[in-house]
């Protein structure tokens, strides 16, 4: 017996719970306009994560989304039939697991978000996407009774307090569930797909906002509920090169390199790659033709932003002496970088207006 939903790979891949959306989104072809309405803003979650702020899967209005305590599902066996059930009723299914104990990750111990669409328990196993071992997101059967270990290996609150603080407790102690919502919001669905004007105004709002460095509103946004004080403390826009700096700091002090990985450099990659992918769908849609000079300039930050992340990449296994002048070149490469993009963007929002 099996069963496989269907997924696509995510045109964002930077973290597991947005990559897991998409998955999902990008395979019915209705979500396409609204999809590219997404992935503009940028803001900082913390002191050194640079991350999109205009879509959240926990906010996304065509996903109907769901938790269980493990405390409900109590016995080993139990979690093996629970998986396969609620992929036989259309539901797509994530659970943190211990990554050492499945082979895929190649990892020393630490909690990862498993994402499950599809099983075969004739060949035991789950069909799973994760950032696994490369670090880049992919499609993989993973082995049933690794995966089913490793989730009820961190069903012990104490463990999860321990290895992630208190904080986390309840959104590693349970099961993750969502379904592509069809019904309830057809209607948004269809209010967006013929009112093409609909797209290009919220396209304009949004970069508007990440040029000027303005939290964007009235939209699915991250941490939709965030007061005016929490607000001044985040970046916003392309203010977030100042994060970039910030890490590039870090590694000018640092005698062991950095801890926070390339996360950051890679969404700020992404973030052109999907410009791109959204100005040829606009084109493609007669919404708005940005022409060959906008999009020679965005395949030069594509490009430029690339080699940036792999040579920061690079600069986090050199030793400290050997860094500096790797460094120098960096800091030049970042604030070229935010130049070049002020200037794309500028000129894309007044051909857009």
């Amino acid at each position: 017996m099996n069963r496989i939903l269907d997924v696509e790979y995510p045109i964002v891949n930077c973290y597991p719970s947005t990559s897991n959306a998409l998955a999902i989104l990008q395979t019915h072809s209705e979500m396409e306009g609204w999809i590219y309405c997404n992935f503009i803003q940028l803001f900082n979650t913390d002191e050194y994560t640079i991350d999109y702020f205009d879509f959240d899967a926990y906010n996304c209005p065509f996903i109907n989304y769901g938790e269980i305590d493990y405390n409900v599902i109590s016995c080993y066996s139990s979690y093996k039939e629970f998986i396969c059930k609620m992929i036989d009723n259309g539901y797509y299914v994530s659970a943190y697991v211990e990554k050492s104990m499945v082979n895929l990750y190649q990892s020393d111990s630490g909690l990862h978000q498993l994402f499950i669409f599809g099983y075969d328990l004739g060949k035991n196993i789950y069909y799973c996407a994760d950032h696994f071992a490369s670090g880049k997101y992919s499609f993989e059967a993973c082995d049933m009774e690794e995966v089913l270990a490793a989730i009820s290996s961190i069903k012990d609150k104490k463990y999860i307090n321990k290895a992630k603080g208190e904080r986390f407790i309840e959104d590693y102690f349970c099961f993750q569930f969502y379904r592509y919502d069809f019904l309830r919001h057809r209607i948004k669905i269809k209010f967006l797909s013929e009112k093409k004007d609909e797209i290009i105004e919220r396209i304009k709002k949004s970069l508007s906002d990440y040029l000027n460095g303005n939290k964007t509103e009235n939209w699915c946004t991250r941490m939709d509920d965030m007061g005016h004080e929490e607000t001044l403390q985040h970046k916003w826009g392309i203010q977030v090169y100042d994060i970039m700096i910030k890490h590039l700091d870090y590694l000018l002090e640092s005698e062991h390199g950095s801890p926070f990985g390339r996360q950051s450099f890679f969404v700020m990659h992404n973030h052109k790659k999907v410009m791109k992918l959204r100005l040829i769908y606009l084109r493609e849609k007669c919404l708005f033709d940005a022409g060959e000079k906008l999009f020679t300039m965005l395949d030069g930050l594509i490009e430029d932003t690339y080699s940036v992340c792999m040579s920061y990449i690079k600069c986090c296994y050199l030793k400290r002496e050997k860094r500096y002048l790797y460094l120098m070149k960096l800091y030049t490469y970042v604030r070229q970088n935010k130049e070049k993009e002020y200037i794309f963007f500028s000129e894309l929002l007044k051909q857009l207006s």
